[in-house]
């Protein structure tokens, strides 16, 4: 149980591998660069934010599957890995590190929400995804999901690119994209708006 605290580290890294719970306030953990593994279930209506600069940040049981997190907020990881179900109750906010690809629905390096047919699931605000730093860039392949009718899935690559790759995609949600570059080889679907900017 983590109850309302700040934990940081000297580039450390850190692993929970039994079910934590988040049980008053907000939770923020730094490690400056080490990793950050939630080995079991992650559950509690508590805001989550994580920092893990360079290190990388592994989600392996389910988040929010008995108590949606009430918002996640990922401010810098490198490689970001979601192999089960995440279910939070407001903004879902996901940041690489500069110069790290961020992969959507693609097994692998980087973030996947559909390994092990994940759905990713907001109840209700956003899902925004940004990649900086040059060279870094969002890949799309296969994803479901994305928010509540009324949210919006927010893609932003402030130096490369965009890409819907491979295998048709669908958004619940509005669709707003920005990049310099973006390319759509696969079918994409969308219940809302959708706009490239």
């Amino acid at each position: 149980t983590i109850a309302g605290v700040n934990i940081t580290t000297t580039s450390d890294s850190i692993t929970f591998s039994g079910q934590v719970s988040l049980t008053t306030a907000g939770v923020s953990i730094n490690t400056v660069s080490g990793d950050i593994t939630f080995g079991d279930a992650l559950n509690g209506r508590q805001a989550l934010t994580l920092t893990a600069g360079a290190g990388n940040i592994t989600f392996t049981g389910a988040v929010g599957d008995t108590t949606t997190l009430a918002s996640l907020t990922v401010v810098s990881a490198g490689d970001i890995s979601i192999g089960n179900t995440m279910k939070v109750n407001g903004a879902v906010s996901i940041a690489g590190d500069s110069g790290v690809d961020i992969f959507l629905g693609t097994a692998g390096d980087g973030l996947s929400l559909t390994d092990a047919e994940l759905d990713l699931i907001t109840e209700a605000g956003s899902l925004a995804i940004t990649a900086t730093g040059a060279g870094a860039s969002i890949t799309v392949n296969e994803v479901t999901g994305g928010g509540s009718v009324n949210g919006e899935t927010l893609l932003t690559s402030n130096v490369d690119g965009v890409f819907f790759v491979t295998t048709a995609s669908t958004f619940n949600n509005s669709l707003a994209v920005v990049a310099n570059d973006v390319a759509v080889d696969a079918l994409l679907g969308v219940t809302g708006s959708l706009s490239f900017t």
